[in-house]
């Protein structure tokens, strides 16, 4: 999963959590099965003449292994106790989920979609009842492995880009701020993520000249003096604006039924 900050555990990607220090958040590489007290997976299959039903369970639920895992390796990494670990799902929204029906040579097709919990570990029921072609390619899926059947979570964690500009520069003889930054005497910097927008990059631009005018009041010291001599001007803003990362989960329903 290519974006995500922190680092992979196991099966589990885990970082620190942006807003609170100490604690840690933790995304599934993929969807696993709902499970009956029994620990049987919940997948039903009914094979009625040519007609196929199917209802699966899913959800973003790692194992209590694939949890110690990761406290495990947070506690080596961080010279801690694993039991001191706190670790907690990830914050975030859950677009869609599909079971999906992959026959060999094809474009998946969508034979299920559900609508998953908002809250963790976001459980999401799926049914389908199949006739005819996708019935036996559902079927071969299952017993000889020709083709797929699976369950997939489009998600989105939340993520912000920044933008940063800087100015600086001797403040002496500026009466106003951006024909200071054209002649050169005051130095305007940027310094943006990836991808951030044109409108952000000037948001920031604008408000780190408008803080810039306010410190100018500050050097009404006589010209010549030593004060004046040694004085710069440095104002810095960060502006941030939403960027959500997009995710696609999947998993392999037919393993589920092993």
């Amino acid at each position: 999963m290519s974006g995500l900050p922190g680092k992979r555990y196991g099966s589990m990607h885990v970082w620190p959590d942006p807003a609170t220090p100490g604690l840690w958040r933790y995304l599934p590489d993929a969807p696993t099965a709902q499970r009956a007290a029994s620990g049987r997976a919940q997948v039903t299959v009914m094979d009625v003449g040519d007609m196929l039903m199917l209802t699966v369970g899913a959800a973003l639920a790692p194992s209590e292994a694939d949890l110690a895992t990761a406290k495990a390796g947070l506690a080596a990494d961080a010279g801690g106790k694993a039991a001191d670990i706190d670790l907690r799902p990830a914050d975030l929204s859950v677009r869609g989920a599909s079971l999906l029906l992959t026959v060999p040579g094809a474009t998946p097709v969508e034979l299920a979609s559900a609508r998953p919990s908002a809250l963790a570990p976001h459980p999401a029921a799926f049914s389908a009842m199949l006739q005819g072609d996708k019935a036996r390619q559902a079927k071969s899926a299952m017993k000889s492995g020709k083709g797929g059947l699976s369950v997939r979570y489009d998600i989105d964690l939340p993520a912000t880009r920044a933008a940063t500009a800087r100015l600086a520069g001797d403040p002496t003889g500026i009466t106003d701020i951006e024909p200071a930054i054209e002649s050169g005497k005051l130095i305007l910097s940027m310094q943006c993520d990836e991808g951030v927008s044109e409108a952000l990059r000037a948001e920031a631009r604008a408000e780190v000249s408008r803080e810039a005018a306010k410190l100018l009041s500050r050097f009404g010291m006589p010209a010549g003096s030593q004060a004046d001599r040694d004085a710069t001007l440095e104002a810095e803003v960060t502006r941030t604006e939403p960027a959500p990362i997009a995710l696609s989960l999947e998993a392999d329903v037919t393993r589920w039924l092993e």
